[in-house]
């Protein structure tokens, strides 16, 4: 095939109420030939990505759709993608694969053939575009999301990733707190104000020294609970440091 009928490319379905007027789209043609200069009929095959809302207050859906050409007259009345909304969401663009079946022009037999996938960015226009002017060979790359916050971190703060929100949240450390609970020898359990986020960032220290988890103490939440033969005794000092 040519040129011309390798650069056939997406279109997309449009819902729309009827009379609205074509001044609102981008008209888009193309003449489809076979190598000799044949003109062909065919089909292509339409699906919106990234669906949008147009300037027009069309809502244009990824739902696909046929676009017919015959006698190598094609053309297509779209919904400019370069005024699309919500634009921060997602790059909207068209898709199309289209193809020939087996037919016979100025004496010649076309065997049936298909191309595509093509990307279409279709700008605003009051005036015919042609294919080559809107078309792409590869998708637009996609925006990096804008994930919020739930609260504003502070200059300098650290932030992590809640998957249980699905967002990120500022990091708090707490350092030098002392665990809440008697220390007369007896008692093994004592609390924190929060639960160590991860726990392994726990550092535990029993006057000055640190503590081990598993063989000294365990951590469940926020719940320190000191193993047999470590429970702190009258006068000792507790202080923990962790981040949450």
């Amino acid at each position: 095939m040519n040129r011309r009928l390798s650069k056939l490319a997406p279109v997309i379905l449009l819902l729309a109420f009827a009379g609205c007027a074509a001044a609102q789209t981008t008209t888009i043609t193309a003449t489809i030939t076979d190598p000799m200069g044949d003109p062909l009929s065919g089909s292509c095959s339409v699906q919106g990505v990234g669906g949008f809302t147009a300037a027009t207050g069309w809502h244009v859906i990824g739902a696909p759709t046929a676009v017919r050409f015959s006698g190598g007259a094609f053309s297509v009345s779209l919904a400019p993608t370069d005024s699309a909304s919500p634009p921060s969401l997602a790059v909207q663009y068209y898709r199309v694969t289209c193809a020939v079946p087996l037919q016979i022009v100025g004496g010649h037999t076309i065997q049936p053939y298909s191309w595509g996938p093509r990307y279409w960015s279709v700008p605003t226009s009051s005036v015919t575009v042609g294919i080559g002017s809107v078309e792409m060979t590869s998708p637009p790359p996609q925006p990096v999301p804008v994930i919020p916050l739930t609260t504003q971190p502070q200059d300098g703060q650290y932030i992590k990733w809640s998957a249980a929100l699905s967002a990120w949240q500022p990091v708090t450390f707490a350092d030098q707190e002392a665990p809440g609970g008697a220390i007369d020898g007896v008692n093994a359990t004592f609390t924190l104000a929060a639960s160590p986020t991860p726990a392994t960032g726990l550092l535990l220290f029993r006057n000055g020294l640190a503590q081990k988890n598993g063989q000294d103490y365990s951590l469940a939440g926020n719940v320190i609970t000191f193993l047999t033969g470590a429970i702190p005794a009258p006068g000792d000092t507790l202080l923990a440091s962790y981040r949450y």
